[in-house]
């Protein structure tokens, strides 16, 4: 909208460089009584202000309109390619990460407490376990956290709703 403001206002600069004739009647009634009637045109003479100055100055301001939009829609595409990338990445991450094998660790912890109770294996055994099962989940939240924000930006950069993210599968 900006941008075609300032166009119009270029384009009117260019158009009052031409100046206007005003016709019309004329009347005028003298102090002695005399009345005169008749038709009068005026006309500008452009000798000292051809508009020559103020359309530059509007074809400055559109240029620099021009430049802005050219700048903001560079960065907005930039944006957007900054986030749909962070999503992809986080996307692969979660993809590869192993919460199948996080699954299972609650089965292998059982079997690892059941060697502690027959002495099989010491505490510090299974607390290392325990430990190892906790960062892993840890982990796979902080994927899942990441991928949350970039679907985010994403939908802040493209307007994308995320649920359209899972079927575009960008």
């Amino acid at each position: 909208a900006d941008l075609a403001a300032a166009r119009a206002n270029t384009q009117l600069a260019n158009a009052s460089r031409v100046p206007d004739i005003q016709i019309g009647p004329y009347y005028q009634r003298t102090e002695s009584g005399t009345t005169y009637w008749g038709f009068r045109m005026h006309n500008d003479i452009p000798i000292i202000n051809n508009g020559v100055p103020l359309l530059r100055q509007r074809q400055q301001e559109l240029r620099q309109r021009q430049v802005q939009w050219e700048q903001l829609f560079a960065r907005a595409r930039i944006e957007a390619q900054v986030a749909i990338d962070r999503y992809q990445r986080a996307r692969r991450l979660v993809e590869a990460s192993p919460a199948a094998a996080a699954n299972d660790l609650p089965e292998a912890l059982r079997g690892l407490e059941a060697q502690f109770r027959a002495s099989e294996v010491d505490v510090l055994r299974v607390f290392t376990a325990r430990t190892s099962l906790i960062q892993l989940r840890r982990a796979y939240l902080d994927l899942l956290n990441e991928l949350a924000q970039s679907a985010a930006g994403v939908t802040a950069a493209t307007a994308v709703p995320p649920e359209a993210l899972v079927q575009l599968r960008l």
